[in-house]
């Protein structure tokens, strides 16, 4: 079954989720803006790191105001079911002996290999009623953003 999950955030910025709908199989989100307009589809494929992606994501463009490509090439974490941290390499440089400090076990680099997931989105440019959109493709996978 395809589960197909909206979020939306008010005007305050808090977040609603909202199912809307079985489509078929995997899974994607849609963003909304405050006015329940589209503003993205999106996804980051992976396993368990699936959530920790969409998370990643969302706070990389929400918060932190990075465009959407920025976003999905920036360097990921993962939480593995065994409780380690896997980092990928930008992050380990910066962070890494700050969290093993903190009493964090960091997984070595063989074992989190091709795990940080891959993004795929769509995302609206603009509000003024002129659509524009950019599509983006994560660097870590096959794949690429095509518009037409």
């Amino acid at each position: 079954m395809h589960l197909f999950s909206a979020y939306r955030w008010t005007s305050s910025d808090e977040r609603i989720d909202a199912d809307v709908g079985q489509l078929g199989s995997g899974e994607s989100h849609c963003l909304t803006d405050q006015h329940t307009q589209p503003l993205t589809s999106f996804g980051v494929m992976g396993g368990h790191m699936q959530p920790q992606g969409h998370v990643q994501m969302v706070t990389r463009i929400k918060d932190y105001g990075q465009n959407p490509q920025t976003a999905s090439d920036a360097a990921r974490w993962i939480v593995n079911p065994d409780g380690t941290i896997g980092l990928e390499d930008g992050l380990k440089a910066s962070i890494g002996a700050a969290l093993e400090a903190m009493g964090h076990k960091i997984a070595s680099a063989e074992a989190v290999n091709f795990l940080f997931g891959g993004a795929q989105l769509i995302w609206r440019m603009n509000d003024d009623g002129d659509l524009s959109y950019c599509a983006v493709s994560d660097h870590r996978k096959d794949g690429g953003a095509v518009g037409f």
